[in-house]
């Protein structure tokens, strides 16, 4: 008996600000069965990233990069997207984004392939309404939970045909973190030490004002040690001052158990790690994102008792805050919490459903 052909799962990735659509692509990927092999065709510049974690990837350079009006770029984009079903012959294509591009749908229109949308809730209330005439582009809409989803008021938190809701996704799972010391040893710190891990994306890219104010406050403390998350995208490096400590590794979570407690923005991935990792966290929402509700999230971790948001800017909320971080019942108040929270990883959910349509496709 001879085993059958592995069925092929495009994952197409939007460029996004980040590593978040890419990371939520790899997550679903890596947990795939044997025979539903994965290929990543992604806009952003995370694609030596993407390779370097074992999976074939393709690259699109997205509109910003090529400086093409939306018409010349989309119209590339298909001829892309033809070339790519031609020759791989998916038998389900998986889109991580929130708006579709139309380049993309033109060439998946009558191909033959199952599709779908994965698109994370948690939209700013009233944003992106038109985003989801694409709904019926797609065989199902892959959403990932939000443990803050009492908070959501967007578009997408109610009940909607096709949608396919799985909880939080996470690229690692809790076993693949580092052991204390491990994480210690890789980062360069001191385990014995009160060591934070500073995620400064809250501030349009820019090391301002907040992340400075935090950092002077923190060195007040003798006992703490502050180590600068740094993207390892080139486009998202932006200036450091000279004493600062900086980490730069993927995936970051592996080595978050070195750290006492972060300080960070409260986009998806980021948010979701630090709950679902139990590791306490000032929460430092950035309001003015187009659709990203980051203040809904950290607001409902501080009145959840898992971490603190700090929205006001106000030197002495801060203070007030890092005091508390600062303190170690506290903060273990603060990780017990978060483990009382704490949800299966959806990423094996969601690779459920994409091996579901993948096997359908194949039996036609």
């Amino acid at each position: 008996m001879t085993s059958r052909r592995p069925a092929k799962a495009l994952f197409a990735t939007s460029n996004g600000f980040g590593l978040g659509h890419v990371t939520r692509c790899m997550a679903i990927a890596r947990r795939l069965p044997e025979d539903v092999e994965p290929i990543v065709f992604t806009l952003s510049e995370a694609l030596p990233i993407v390779r370097g974690q074992g999976f074939f990837a393709e690259y699109f350079s997205s509109r910003d990069a090529s400086g093409e009006s939306s018409a010349q770029w989309n119209m590339r984009l298909a001829r892309r997207v033809d070339h790519l079903l031609a020759e791989y012959e998916p038998a389900v294509v998986v889109f991580d984004g929130t708006y579709p591009y139309a380049g993309m749908l033109e060439a998946l229109r009558g191909a033959g392939v199952k599709r779908v949308w994965c698109r994370r809730g948690m939209w700013r209330a009233g944003e992106g309404r038109a985003n989801l005439m694409f709904e019926p582009e797609f065989d199902a809409i892959l959403q990932p939970g939000e443990l803050a989803a009492e908070e959501d008021a967007g578009v997408t938190s109610g009940d909607r045909r096709g949608v396919v809701r799985v909880p939080p996704i996470l690229f690692s799972d809790d076993s693949e973190l580092l052991p204390r010391e491990q994480a210690a040893q890789r980062v360069g710190v001191d385990p014995g030490r009160v060591n934070v891990l500073m995620q400064p994306g809250w501030e349009n890219q820019s090391f301002g004002p907040g992340a400075r104010l935090c950092l002077e406050r923190l060195a007040r403390d003798a006992r703490v040690r502050v180590v600068v998350a740094v993207s390892p995208l080139r486009s998202r490096a932006v200036p450091l001052p000279e004493e600062v400590a900086t980490v730069s590794t993927y995936p970051l979570a592996s080595v978050y158990r070195a750290f006492d407690f972060s300080i960070s923005g409260a986009g998806y991935n980021i948010y979701h790690e630090l709950i679902g990792y139990a590791l306490p966290c000032l929460l430092i929402p950035n309001a003015g994102t187009p659709l990203d509700d980051q203040v809904g999230r950290a607001r409902f971790a501080e009145r959840a008792g898992a971490g603190r948001s700090w929205e006001s800017g106000r030197e002495a909320d801060l203070d007030r805050h890092l005091a508390a971080l600062l303190d170690d019942g506290s903060r273990d108040r603060m990780a017990a919490r978060a483990r009382e929270l704490r949800f299966e990883n959806g990423a094996r959910a969601a690779a459920d459903v994409v091996a579901g349509l993948a096997d359908s496709a194949r039996r036609r």
